[in-house]
């Protein structure tokens, strides 16, 4: 499978060959029947074409070529003709492929004005809690219909009020007991984020945990003159071998954390790319005392940009749509400001960049390995 542009290309003319079979798809069945007709490659380059869909629909979607109904049902948008090649004709709408009536088309920036800031979250809470008390569910319904979002960003919206509704609680704006959230009574909410990053405490006592599944990505070219690694080039290696490894690589690096702490690991699952639902592992753990937490972790590998603040609120609220108690979001880059500050404010989510993945990978011997006390490249990050 071609990589960068030629990828892009391709998957563009596969999508457009669909619509002229079909005008209307189920956004789940569209990366699904695209996946299939390109095809080709093992389980790591189909994870990845996978995501290269997922990227390529989005901006699709965003540039009004495609559009969404409800239902998250697609069919051609106004745009539709910047799909076609040169010289090509746009199908036949005779077939449902009917243009879509202008007051049905919101203009970009009506769009853009129904993404919530942090502001208007709060105002609308401030109503809403006049009417009484509230639970986390019913919240969220009603911050979702508020906003009136659809498809992908109603995790967007779901994690925003989170934030907001949490927030409030620890300034005391609001209190929360079984669940419920009210006006002007005491907190029951969790330790602050301040108290979330102190190191867990180390046992001696061996802990039995499940073994990773070994997922055998292509090889990476070595790095020349076994090199010492720092942070950019350890990136670089694990940027190479693409998400599927990362995702391995993180659910093994966790498990040796988990280990460390004394936390057994009750479960752990490797979430399929095609279809994660923007949650890439899930631990099921239990401490000594017997409490029983679910984790999701998202994990990017990320060359140049950084992660931003709507990909951690989306995330968050994919989090807590799949009943996940905690989350931490792992990346081999870094955050931006606004995404280091909702990390802050939510004493159930951990950031990790690529400073702290390179300490930890040191510490637990996870793609390093120690040569007269300075890292190399261990096999296990060409070859989990």
């Amino acid at each position: 499978m071609p990589k960068g542009t030629n990828r892009t290309k391709r998957i563009r003319e596969t999508i457009a060959s669909l619509f002229e079979t079909q005008a209307k798809w189920d956004s789940r069945r569209l990366r699904k029947s695209c996946l299939d007709a390109i095809g080709g490659g093992n389980a790591i380059e189909r994870a990845r074409l996978g995501n290269s869909i997922r990227r390529t629909l989005t901006q699709l979607l965003e540039s009004g070529v495609l559009v969404m109904g409800e239902g998250e049902e697609i069919s051609a948008g106004p745009a539709f003709q910047a799909l076609l090649p040169e010289g090509i004709d746009p199908p036949s709408r005779s077939n449902e492929m009917q243009e879509p009536e202008p007051s049905k088309i919101a203009p970009k920036k009506d769009t853009e004005a129904k993404k919530p800031k942090e502001k208007d979250m709060r105002r609308f809470l401030d109503e809403l809690f006049k009417s009484g008390a509230h639970s986390e569910d019913e919240i969220v319904r009603a911050a979702v219909e508020r906003f009136e979002v659809k498809g992908e960003r109603v995790h967007g919206v779901r994690g925003l009020a989170l934030q907001v509704l949490k927030a409030s609680v620890a300034e005391g704006a609001l209190a929360c007991a079984d669940g419920v959230y009210r006006m002007g009574e005491p907190s029951e909410m969790p330790k602050p984020a301040s108290e979330k990053i102190a190191a867990a405490p180390k046992r001696t006592t061996a802990v039995k945990v499940q073994r990773a599944s070994r997922i055998k990505p292509r090889a990476a070219a070595p790095l020349k003159g076994e090199a010492t690694l720092d942070e950019k080039s350890f990136a670089m290696l694990i940027n190479a071998q693409g998400g599927a490894f990362f995702n391995v690589f993180v659910a093994k690096l966790l498990e040796s954390h988990y280990a460390s702490a004394g936390i057994r690991v009750s479960g752990r699952f490797v979430v399929d790319g095609s279809e994660d639902k923007g949650i890439d592992v899930v631990f099921h753990t239990r401490d000594e005392l017997g409490f029983t937490d679910k984790t999701a972790v998202q994990a990017k590998t990320r060359a140049r940009s950084q992660i931003t603040l709507k990909e951690l609120r989306e995330f968050y609220g994919c989090m807590h749509a799949e009943g996940a108690t905690k989350g931490v979001f792992i990346t081999t880059s870094t955050f931006t400001t606004e995404a280091v500050e909702f990390l802050a404010k939510s004493p159930d989510l951990v950031g990790i960049d690529l400073v702290k993945l390179f300490e930890l990978a040191c510490r637990y011997g996870i793609g390093i390995r120690d040569k007269d006390g300075k890292p190399y490249a261990a096999v296990e990050l060409i070859s989990l």
